[in-house]
């Protein structure tokens, strides 16, 4: 099955583009343009089935509610809740940012549940799990981070947020600039201090093009 973007490329309009300019009101072809382009993205993971939303120029502004757990609070039905209230006053995404209790489990149940597209940050999985095994983030393996994306868009996740740009040459300008703040990022926060304690490049840098593999092979977005 191809991609939206495949699709797009290929003068094919499928029929999330058509359900995407029905709700938008604009036309379906120019829908199709766009997303060849890369314009527009419509994050809907091949695995995940609700009424598609499409991000980018020219379209009407969507609302992205972020919830989770953390390890201090780890309540499922509460999030429930939250994403229930968020859905029904508009919101177009749900961010599950979960760090406490079993990520995986509360992530599944989001995912049912949504009506919206889902979207999350692979790296708290993993920084989650080192931190319960009493492990610095320092300690985590790469390919345990891999094998998070995948399994997340397994799952079903439609969009995840990957911090990719992140690399040597651009630390070596955080380290001589006079920022009022570090790095804001929690993410990137985590893989900096991968870095620096490793003394290694960003392996989502260096290795992009399996993440491009893992979320064509899914239709998952880079947010």
């Amino acid at each position: 099955m191809k991609t939206q973007i495949e699709s797009a490329k290929e003068g094919i309009i499928t029929p999330q583009m058509y359900e995407v300019a029905q709700k938008e009101q604009v036309d379906t072809e120019w829908i199709r343009n766009e997303v060849a382009y890369g314009h527009i993205v419509i994050p809907k993971n091949k695995h995940h089935d609700f009424p598609v939303r499409a991000i980018g120029k020219g379209l009407s502004t969507k609302v992205n509610a972020n919830l989770g757990t953390s390890e201090k609070h780890c309540q499922l039905h509460e999030e429930l809740e939250k994403m229930g209230i968020a859905i029904k006053y508009g919101a177009d995404a749900i961010m599950d940012l979960s760090t406490g209790g079993n990520i995986h489990q509360i992530l599944k149940q989001i995912i049912s549940q949504s009506t919206v597209m889902v979207g999350t940050v692979p790296i708290y999985g993993m920084a989650t799990r080192l931190l319960s095994e009493g492990k610095k983030i320092a300690q985590l393996d790469p390919e345990e981070l891999f094998q998070e994306i995948e399994l997340q868009a397994q799952m079903g996740v439609d969009f995840m947020t990957l911090h990719c740009g992140i690399t040597q040459y651009s630390l070596s300008f955080l380290d001589n600039d006079e920022r009022v703040c570090g790095i804001v990022s929690r993410g990137g926060a985590l893989l900096k201090r991968w870095m620096v304690d490793n003394n290694k490049e960003n392996p989502l840098y260096e290795q992009y093009d399996r993440i491009l593999e893992i979320c064509r092979k899914y239709d998952v977005t880079i947010s």
